[in-house]
């Protein structure tokens, strides 16, 4: 399925709401934000005007979505800083310090095993508290 192409977003404009309610999109004061009536949802403007967002402490969570002139589509934040992302670069990480692992002397062999394990711990402790800040149920 092909996505249609964005617009930019005029902060002048009504908007329908993309919570799927009767209200619309309006404009707050002095700010680069919109704000719906029905709903009392706020939603800033992302990626230079071409998407909307929540405001949220942590930019990698949440939806966002882009306007078409039919209507707005959802799309995530992006990929690499998903935890999903993140669980591919560690499996990433392992798979290419294993690979380089088979070359090298004994001793050598240690030493890089131990700093892939710690990067890959690192790695893991920081999905987990991706993943426990990112609470979809709390919309």
């Amino acid at each position: 399925m092909v996505k249609p192409s964005p617009e930019p977003i005029c902060c002048e404009q009504d908007y329908p709401c993309p919570c799927n309610c009767d209200g619309r999109l309006v404009s707050i004061a002095l700010t680069e934000a919109m704000g719906c009536f029905h709903c009392e949802q706020l939603f800033v403007l992302v990626e230079g005007g071409l998407a909307i967002a929540k405001p949220t402490a942590h930019p990698w969570t949440g939806w966002r979505w882009r306007w078409t002139r039919q209507g707005w589509y959802r799309s995530n934040g992006g990929w690499l800083l998903s935890p999903v992302g993140l669980a591919l670069s560690v499996v990433g990480v392992t798979l290419a310090g294993g690979l380089l692992c088979a070359g090298l002397p004994l001793p050598n062999v240690q030493l890089f095993v131990g700093l892939v394990g710690a990067v890959s711990g690192l790695l893991l402790l920081l999905i987990l508290v991706m993943l426990f800040s990112f609470r979809p149920w709390r919309d």
